[in-house]
């Protein structure tokens, strides 16, 4: 029906800056004047955790498996940075994380692995952008995989990460409209498919088999990864598939519901 059910807190929030938990009971979202809040649905509790002083803005990225742990984006002047934290415990700051000069992290987001030990970003590395992967606490390099060799050029960047439910494909997507992908361990990407315009969300099913992309020109593909192909475009730039696998959720000024077996919308309404 799109009536809203509960309202968890009042407060403004930023558009698309919010983390789910795996088990769909803990959320946390950017707000747009203290930081960002946590909020237990279990409990309808909603904490908030003020953004460090010297960071102009905090962005939630992603939980692990657990949802005990979770993952923000932090803009430090022209720099940006990983900042680790414990749910709900969040009145004091987590450890940072910053890469060693000359490197530095890109605004492509952070993606936490499955037991919540290491985390994926995107750097400059020696003049090429990188994916890697590095440990928690302490920000060591694990791994780097290779670019695809047209991301060179100074016209394609990293705009968004990814990984599978279980941890075993990395995903990319860039400024360019490409989605590129890697099994964990392997620095050669092992496919790249689309190009267009810049992808903003990469949301991918818990059994592997779709994708969803949306982006900035507010039209949405749906993607099947057995086939690489492109089997539904749909209106609207944020989106996301639920845990089952089972509904494509995509918005804009109208929220549809696609089910990924028929490419249809079966549920449609106007956001207020």
């Amino acid at each position: 029906t799109g009536k809203t059910l509960r309202t968890l807190y009042s407060k403004p929030v930023s558009d698309g800056h919010a983390a789910w938990a795996p088990n769909g009971r803990r959320l946390v979202a950017a707000t747009t004047m203290e930081g960002f809040v946590t909020v237990d649905l279990d409990t309808n509790q909603a904490r908030i955790a003020r953004q460090p002083s010297v960071a102009s803005s905090v962005s939630p990225q992603a939980f692990d498996d657990s949802g005990e742990t979770f993952i923000t984006s932090e803009r430090v002047g022209d720099k940006t940075r990983a900042r680790i934290w414990r749910f709900p415990r969040v009145e004091s700051d987590g450890p940072s994380i910053m890469p060693p000069s000359p490197g530095r992290f890109l605004g492509a987001g952070f993606v936490m692995m499955r037991d919540g030990k290491s985390f994926l970003g995107a750097e400059l590395i020696h003049g090429n952008e990188q994916i890697t992967e590095r440990s928690v606490p302490d920000g060591k390099l694990l791994f780097a995989f290779d670019p695809p060799p047209k991301l060179q050029g100074r016209h394609e960047s990293w705009s968004e990460l990814a990984r599978s439910y279980d941890g075993n494909v990395v995903f990319g997507a860039t400024t360019r409209g490409r989605i590129v992908s890697w099994r964990k361990g392997s620095k050669e990407c092992v496919w790249t498919i689309g190009e267009g315009n810049p992808i903003s969300q990469i949301p991918i099913s818990r059994d592997g088999k779709r994708l969803l992309s949306t982006s900035v020109d507010k039209l949405s593909k749906l993607w099947d990864l057995n086939t690489r192909r492109c089997v539904a475009e749909i209106p609207g730039f944020i989106g996301d598939i639920s845990a089952d696998g089972r509904r494509v959720f995509v918005g804009g000024s109208v929220l549809r519901c696609i089910d990924p077996d028929k490419y249809h919308a079966f549920l449609e309404f106007t956001l207020p």
